[in-house]
């Protein structure tokens, strides 16, 4: 089975790289501190095993925990909280360039929206039609949910390796705060805005396709590749409080297909 840090590294988008969970160093703090505690047990063991027999038996709830082991627990929530800012504020401002974006499109007889400066929207904004650049938008906004639920999945797993390893289930409330912050970016207001301001686009679409006195086969296709980023966009957050489900669970590959853009690898990942 492939170990998550791997399954993050192969989808990941390239050039968000940076902005993703450590999972691989939270690992290793955890793993330093698993060694530290089987190095304190063994320890305990062996003096026990030189004690005299009167003397009261050691057990491993009263194993008084070494400084370093201390030192690696607080190390361990110091780099998680930094990676749970670092995430969010990622996503904040990725939510402010796609709100820019589609105010542009949505109000452009005002000047109250800049365009983004993605090349993906770039490149969209080359056709001159409003139906592409949404769909430029879409695929966006599809990558940035993906971000936050591969980003919610492996702050899970690397707390609930912690608790393995700690074996502090009594304290479990302490790490939960971490992790319903990273779900609760899937439904924000943010992103119900940019979602909502799609669908009414799309119904405005679909409205004067049926209006048109012939249909544009072209334009029917890109108006249905747009209906399926709106539906993919609504299972995420639809699912977002059971992130351990796989995230491509909820990604469907139909808004990818016919198009020459480049996806950034997210038509991949599921693989």
């Amino acid at each position: 089975m492939v170990g998550f840090g791997k399954q993050i590294r192969r989808a990941k988008r390239d050039s968000w790289d940076a902005a993703y969970l450590d999972y691989d160093r939270l690992k290793a703090i955890i793993k330093d501190a698993e060694n530290t505690l089987l190095m304190d047990e063994n320890e305990q063991l062996l003096e026990a095993e030189d004690a005299p027999l009167t003397s009261t038996p050691t057990t491993y709830q009263n194993l008084s925990k070494s400084d370093r082991l201390k030192w690696l627990k607080g190390s361990f929530f110091r780099e998680l909280t930094l990676e749970v800012e670092k995430i969010s504020l990622f996503t904040l401002q990725q939510q402010g360039k796609l709100a820019d974006e589609v105010g542009a499109i949505r109000f452009e007889s005002t000047h109250l929206f800049q365009n983004s400066n993605s090349a993906l929207l770039r490149n969209a904004a080359i056709k001159n039609h409003k139906l592409y650049r949404h769909l430029a938008v879409g695929t966006e906004f599809l990558h940035l949910l993906r971000f936050i639920c591969l980003n919610s999945i492996g702050t899970r797993k690397i707390l609930k390796k912690y608790n393995k390893t700690m074996e502090r289930k009594n304290e479990t409330h302490s790490y939960v705060i971490e992790e319903n912050h990273l779900q609760q970016l899937s439904l924000s207001r943010s992103i119900i805005a940019i979602q909502n301001s799609l669908q009414l686009e799309f119904n405005q679409f679909y409205f004067d396709l049926l209006q048109a006195p012939t249909i544009d086969n072209e334009v029917a296709i890109q108006i249905v590749r747009l209906k399926n980023i709106i539906d993919c966009a609504q299972s995420i957050q639809r699912y977002a409080e059971i992130m351990q489900q796989p995230f491509m669970n909820f990604l469907s590959q139909s808004s990818m297909i016919g198009t020459t853009v480049n996806f950034g690898g997210m038509d991949r990942a599921s693989n």
